[in-house]
């Protein structure tokens, strides 16, 4: 059995009143206690309103798929994949500014959220975390003539080093076809080794470069 405070009964009444207003009904409530936490439980109000409590039972009301509120650090990782160490050293060096609750908890508003899936796409791209940063800064600021050309020198060169991988990677491609049919035969390895090799030391030269 959880044992409910002052304070959250006093946020439940609010809460009912508020859906009241609305003319909407409480549908279902799920509860869910593990042995460090207890999970975030909602009620659902016919699919458009949402009340939620975090584990130190502090209510919020939102319209279903609203950021008014913002999402927790554990539902913000949820939505990026990333780690919540992850998000903090993105803090740290300045690229989110997750707001505080009173409570201290960090949340997350739709701004911080796409720049973190921008984050994701530009790692996935292979960007450094210094041109991240710059183009996030880039993004922030207001458009001038020298911000508009770093922009367009950035992405020029990811552009072209991007064409580049996709490049070597098709060759890898080939390369893997080219072995897969030797897998089951070494006499049709060998009789292809010297080929094979000079393929291996062409594909790693281009990467080198």
């Amino acid at each position: 059995m959880m044992s409910v405070n002052e304070d959250t009964l006093q946020g439940l009444k609010e809460a009912l009143e508020y859906a009241k207003g609305d003319k909407t009904k409480c549908r279902a409530m799920t509860v869910s206690i593990t042995d460090d936490e207890i999970e975030m439980n909602q009620i659902f109000f016919q699919n458009r309103l949402t009340l939620e409590f975090t584990p130190m039972l502090y209510f919020f009301i939102r319209e279903k798929g609203d950021s008014k509120m913002g999402w927790t650090i554990k539902q913000a990782t949820k939505l990026t994949g990333l780690s919540a160490d992850t998000l903090r050293y993105y803090e740290k060096e300045g690229m989110i500014s997750p707001k505080r609750h009173d409570n201290g908890y960090r949340y997350y508003d739709e701004r911080d959220i796409s720049i973190l899936k921008n984050i994701v796409v530009m790692k996935y791209a292979h960007f450094t975390l210094a041109e991240m940063k710059s183009m996030e800064a880039l993004y922030n600021n207001e458009p001038c003539t020298e911000c508009n050309e770093i922009c367009k020198r950035i992405l020029n060169a990811k552009i072209s080093e991007l064409e580049q991988a996709i490049l070597n990677y098709k060759k890898i491609i080939e390369l893997m076809d080219t072995l897969l049919p030797m897998v089951d035969s070494m006499e049709a390895y060998l009789s292809n080794e010297k080929r094979i090799d000079e393929f291996i030391s062409q594909i790693f030269d281009d990467i080198k470069r």
